[in-house]
């Protein structure tokens, strides 16, 4: 027999964690000499073949520009060992920092696209980027294999 729950309010800016069951990536880009890394939370499978996922980068950071721009991007999925990055990346604005030199991360080359890859992350997955105009966002990443 189950037992209830014991339940407590939240604020609704306190709640994010229990809906969003991905991994936290960091998403790199690059648009001619410009690079950036934001971190991302949310992010969802939408089609398998073609491997589809959906986001959004709100017109407000800085690399949706980029992003915009190039029409692509790298999705990194960081271990924990980068917690304290991963942060730091989440705090600042790409148009004021270098963030891969401050925080001592190597871009690597994709073999798919420009925009480069961090080297420390376990895994990078290049993505091609639709944007959806309505929503001045990107809103699609279609995986490159």
């Amino acid at each position: 027999m189950t037992h209830p729950m014991t339940k407590e309010d939240f604020p609704v800016s306190n709640i994010r964690h229990f809906l969003e069951p991905g991994p936290i990536v960091l998403v790199s880009s690059q648009w001619q000499a410009q690079t950036n890394i934001m971190t991302m939370g949310w992010h969802t499978v939408m089609a398998f073949s073609p491997s589809l996922i959906g986001c959004i980068i709100a017109a407000g950071n800085h690399s949706h520009d980029l992003v915009r721009n190039s029409g692509e991007c790298v999705i990194n999925i960081p271990s924990t060992s980068l917690v304290d990055q991963v942060v730091g990346i989440g705090n600042c604005s790409g148009s004021e920092v270098d963030k891969f030199k401050a925080f001592e991360l190597t871009p690597g080359k994709s073999e798919q696209v420009g925009a480069p890859l961090i080297e420390e992350c376990y895994a990078s997955l290049s993505a091609d980027c639709t944007m959806t105009p309505w929503l001045n966002a990107t809103t699609c990443l279609s995986l490159r294999s």
